[in-house]
């Protein structure tokens, strides 16, 4: 074989080299490009997952809130309510006494009533009841 000869075989055996080369490049270039789109899915995926669990966190927090406003609310009408009913059942006692003729027992009870707790409604009862007994 001449030396021209050699030279081209070499050549073209580096050529196919080459080539073969760029080609298993472009294939890991296409695997790797294709493992960072699943990659960058997944991480969109959590991200979704992060803001719907910051959003029901959110969502949460707010409801607790208004529950426990709502809890204390309703825990004030309860005392409220407590009260009245306690006041009611003193005057029913008192009432009843008045009605047996037993005016010092109703007035030591009437006299017992505690009115600095009283909100004003419950306190115009018993101002009505003061004047209708004449205590």
């Amino acid at each position: 074989m001449t030396e021209k000869k050699k030279r081209i075989k070499n050549l073209s055996t580096y050529v196919v080299c080459m080539i073969l080369t760029v080609v298993i490049l472009i294939i890991f270039a296409a695997m790797a490009d294709n493992r960072e789109s699943q990659f960058e899915n997944q991480l969109q995926e959590k991200e979704k997952i992060n803001m719907s669990i910051q959003n029901q966190i959110v969502t949460l927090t707010d409801e607790n809130y208004t529950l426990k406003k709502e809890q204390e609310s309703l825990h004030t009408q309860l005392q409220k309510q407590e009260k009245k009913i306690a006041f009611l059942n003193t005057v029913n006692e008192v009432l009843s006494l008045h009605t047996k003729k037993e005016e010092k027992e109703a007035k030591a009870l009437f006299e017992s009533i505690n009115t600095n707790e009283m909100d004003e409604e419950i306190k115009a009862e018993y101002q009505k009841l003061k004047e209708l007994l004449n205590y």
